[in-house]
């Protein structure tokens, strides 16, 4: 007997939402809209047995003085876990172990976004 390898579960592909932060999820992975920023995920957000994420990101600064240079982009993390329809993802800047926020959203909700100028 023969048994096939099992597929790691993977968080659910579409649009999460949630206050300041939507989550567009691909088979591949990630992209983050947050009020002032962006993130950009490029590995699948595969899933442990407790449901429990841990990806890294690229993450942008937006708004601000305005300015001739691009924003350059931050090695950030997103760790999070899901539970029926919300997920919950803590995000830090790995280069200098600072907070972005934790956040929670919804499954197929639209994001609640305060854009900075």
């Amino acid at each position: 007997m023969t048994t096939s390898p099992t597929v790691p579960a993977q968080v659910r592909m579409g649009m999460w939402g949630g206050d300041h932060l939507r989550l567009d999820v691909t088979a591949t992975g990630a992209q983050a809209e947050f009020d002032c920023a962006h993130a950009s995920i490029s590995e699948p957000l595969t899933l442990d047995a407790q449901n429990h994420f841990t990806v890294a990101a690229q993450f942008v600064t937006e708004g601000g003085p305005s300015s001739d240079r691009p924003a350059t982009p931050r090695p950030a993390r997103f760790a999070g876990s899901v539970t029926d329809d919300q997920l919950t993802v803590a995000a830090t800047l790995t280069d200098t172990n600072d907070d972005i926020g934790t956040f929670t959203v919804t499954f197929n909700r639209a994001a609640t976004l305060r854009k900075c100028q």
